[in-house]
């Protein structure tokens, strides 16, 4: 390939191109770093219009800095020269992954359904309407991470229009009602409406309207309800198909209100998901009664004056129960670790200050957290918002002696932070830590497992000593003495 040179880049080959010009990858001299560099045609560059879209795309890439966007290094956009280059992305895109795989599994488009939500609610807080949102625009890093990107049709809600009155811009599957009228006025949830349709498609393999011409299609998303998720994605939570359903509203006020409440019922997804296949402790309550005990592993004290029969009964009882309480307890687990991580999600500092102070206040309310989960929480201690810090430094506190490895951070917070009350607040934490570090549950539990113990043993001496027999009724020994041998 002939070389070509934008200096101070190298262009290698093509790897996109659209009505916004063309992609290469290339080459910064400057460190040799790889680049992905978009390029505006000299010939589409006259237009002014084409040219005015492609000048605030770069200035709107360079306004977003966000973990799921990508990212803008700048560029020129004067003479001859209208181009800037950007953060290479190697991974495909959920289109080419759709086409290779058809369909991804729920619990993977819930995983990439919370990327494209923080994406978005960072572009919706800074005014920015996506407008073009579909599986070609995002974007897959090697990791597996999503990259929201092309901005070229992006819609500043505090700038005039460059769109000429009436016409619509987008593609088609993926146009809200709005989008495709031209009213009411475009807002956040016109992005949503084009996330519902990539979710849907994400599910199912296809969007959720077709047709063989752009005026079927754009009839359908006027005209006609979308079809249900579990129609073709059998396994779909009930959950998750309801949020599909609710985005693809085709009036805008009946969509989810954000994209941070779209993430919080994303994460709540996995929660009320039911499994149905029948549960292990349902299983084994069912085959317990035909269970054969061995009565040779048992001795019980003949002082108890049980029956065969009766020894049987009690040591079902007692598996039995010891069953039942293991598998409440393991499912109790299992559910309180389901909401620890969707409350751990909903710490991001991406999501609105009130999500994150509810989520820290459920935490602070559960009593006992995972170690996971608490490091999660001590990590909540750097954020830049004065009032979730305080409120995080208060639920460590009252975790007690649990939260002692958070007690490096909160010295710090008491000492150092700009702000007093939050310093007040990791006092108070530190407080609450020092006066749990002693004593504690353990030692009153232990000592009244040795006192039931001694009544135990002392009620089975009394029972052992002057208990008779009853007539008739051979008392069970297990491990049996041998009869005492006569004396010659």
């Amino acid at each position: 390939m002939e070389q070509r040179w934008i200096w101070p880049f190298e262009l290698e080959e093509q790897i996109g191109a659209g009505g916004m010009g063309v992609v290469y990858r290339a080459r910064y001299v400057g460190n040799d770093r790889k680049v992905a560099l978009k390029l505006l045609p000299q010939h589409v560059a006259t237009n002014p219009a084409l040219a005015a879209r492609f000048e605030r795309e770069m200035a709107i890439l360079k306004d977003l800095r966000h973990p799921h966007i990508v990212h803008c290094f700048g560029g020129t956009c004067e003479g001859d020269q209208w181009f800037y280059a950007m953060q290479l992305v190697e991974g495909g895109s959920i289109d080419k992954l759709l086409r290779d795989r058809g369909v991804l599994p729920w619990e993977r488009v819930v995983e990439y359904g919370l990327q494209i939500c923080s994406a978005l609610q960072h572009a919706h807080q800074r005014g920015v309407i996506h407008r073009d949102v579909k599986p070609a625009n995002l974007l897959l890093t090697v990791k597996d991470k999503i990259k929201l990107s092309d901005f070229g049709l992006a819609l500043v809600t505090d700038e005039s229009r460059l769109t000429a009155a009436g016409k619509a811009v987008g593609t088609y599957y993926y146009m809200a009602p709005e989008q495709i009228r031209g009213s009411p006025p475009l807002s956040d949830k016109t992005d949503l409406y084009a996330f519902g349709c990539v979710l849907f498609e994400m599910l199912t393999g296809a969007p959720p309207f077709t047709g063989n011409s752009a005026a079927e299609i754009l009839h359908k998303q006027l005209n006609e309800e979308p079809p249900r998720v579990s129609s073709v994605a059998l396994d779909c939570p009930a959950a998750l198909e309801a949020l599909v359903a609710d985005l693809l509203r085709k009036n805008p006020d009946e969509r989810p209100a954000s994209a941070a409440a779209v993430a919080q019922r994303l994460n709540q997804v996995d929660i009320v998901v039911e499994i149905k296949t029948e549960r292990p402790l349902e299983r084994l309550r069912r085959e317990l009664p035909k269970t054969k005990i061995n009565h040779d592993l048992v001795r019980i004290p003949s002082g108890l004056n049980l029956t065969k029969r009766g020894g049987q009964i009690v040591a079902a009882a007692l598996a039995f129960g010891l069953l039942v309480g293991w598998g409440l307890s393991y499912r109790a687990r299992s559910h309180s670790a389901k909401v620890e991580q969707m409350l751990v999600a909903s710490l991001q500092e991406t999501n609105p200050q009130n999500v994150r102070v509810a989520a820290i206040h459920s935490l602070a309310d559960t009593g006992s957290l995972s170690a996971a989960t608490r490091d999660a929480l001590i990590h909540v201690l750097h954020d830049r918002d004065p009032h979730v810090r305080g409120e995080a430094a208060l639920a460590l506190g009252k975790l007690g002696a649990e939260a002692e490895p958070a007690v490096y951070e909160l010295t710090r917070i008491a000492k150092s932070d700009e702000f007093s009350t939050v310093k007040s607040q990791a006092e108070s934490a530190l407080a609450q830590i020092r006066a749990t570090r002693r004593g504690g549950v353990w030692p009153w539990i232990g000592a009244a497992i040795l006192l039931a113990c001694a009544a135990i043993a002392w009620r089975w001496k009394q029972q052992h000593a002057a208990a008779p027999v009853a007539a008739g009724v051979k008392p069970i020994a297990f491990l049996r003495q041998p009869p005492p041998r006569p004396h010659h």
